[in-house]
């Protein structure tokens, strides 16, 4: 009997052996990595799924996934909100999103974002693509490196790439006053220096422009601020401060011990592009001697991506 039951437990050890190695969800999931996002920018309560799409590249035995303009709910939008689950079964590449709970943020809206991933050691060059269990369609590397899919119509093409809008994000700030650089003993130190920054950033897919402000001197009498973009007929993106009473002028700076440190990011920048940042109003006297309001920018030229640029005010 004894005998018979470790005749039994071996029986069933290898059976759970012989299961466990067919199991397709087990054989079958990719590694994922590299995942990044722009998260969440600017929320909204409208439906835009209708711009959403997605870009595969493959490289070897990797693809690249870039999704352009996907809804999320706010509480999966931030880094760290979500991760990616990829499993190929029976011909199908199973591509889900699960979240991660972030207490602070609900579901009543909707953020659009940029998601970039790589699946990694993919050996079928054809297969159904599934997106959070809907199917998208028949994607085939094997005539082309790239594929282009519109994520509401599910129309694929293989030479034509997506126009990428450029979309403002992540704008943050904080602000001291001299008196938090005093010592003990009376003494001011350190008081940063006042300038502008502008630097590119190439994070895997993610490309994007970095802005940042050291000891901006901000109004008096502002409670909020913001930045917004405005995108011009012939491409000029325009960066202007907003704040609870207003655009920012040169009149509202002087009198006021605010230092504010500000970033914000711009994701899809273009290769180049002509860049306007803070339009502020200024008094001039022309030659005439009559006094005009005159409209000038911190920055206002053309940028390439991957330039540095620094302005010491």
């Amino acid at each position: 009997m004894k005998n018979l039951r470790i005749f039994a437990a071996v029986v069933m050890t290898m059976m759970l052996a012989a299961c466990s190695s067919t199991d397709p969800l087990v054989q079958y999931a990719k590694d994922v990595d590299n995942l990044t996002n722009t998260k969440c920018g600017a929320p909204t309560r409208a439906a835009l799924e209708e711009s959403a799409k997605m870009k595969l590249t493959r490289t070897g035995k990797d693809i690249n996934c870039e999704l352009i303009d996907y809804g999320m709910p706010c509480d999966m939008a931030w880094e760290g909100g979500f991760y990616v689950d990829c499993r190929m079964e029976e011909g199908k590449m199973k591509v889900n999103f699960y979240e991660t709970t972030h207490p602070e943020l609900g579901r009543t809206c909707m953020c659009y974002i940029n998601i970039y991933f790589t699946v990694r050691d993919v050996e079928e060059d054809e297969f159904m693509l599934m997106l959070r269990d809907k199917e998208v369609g028949m994607v085939s590397f094997k005539e082309h490196s790239t594929v282009y899919i519109d994520l509401w119509s599910n129309d694929m093409s293989y030479d034509k790439d997506f126009d990428y809008k450029p979309v403002l994000t992540k704008f943050n700030y904080y602000e001291e006053t001299s008196a938090d650089y005093i010592n003990d003993e009376g003494f001011t130190y350190g008081l940063p220096e006042r300038y502008f920054s502008i630097s590119s950033a190439n994070d895997h897919l993610n490309k994007s422009i970095g802005i940042y402000y050291s000891n901006f001197a901000l109004p008096c009498e502002m409670t909020k601020l913001d930045m917004v973009m405005d995108e011009e007929e012939d491409g000029t993106l325009v960066l202007r401060f907003v704040t609870d009473h207003g655009q920012i002028d040169s009149s509202d700076k002087p009198g006021c011990d605010r230092m504010g440190f500000m970033s914000a990011r711009i994701h899809n920048p273009p290769k180049e592009c002509h860049l306007k940042v803070n339009p502020h109003t200024v008094k001039t006297t022309g030659e005439d001697g009559v006094e005009r309001d005159e409209t000038v920018y911190d920055y206002d030229g053309l940028y390439k991506f991957g330039d540095k640029i620094r302005i010491n005010f």
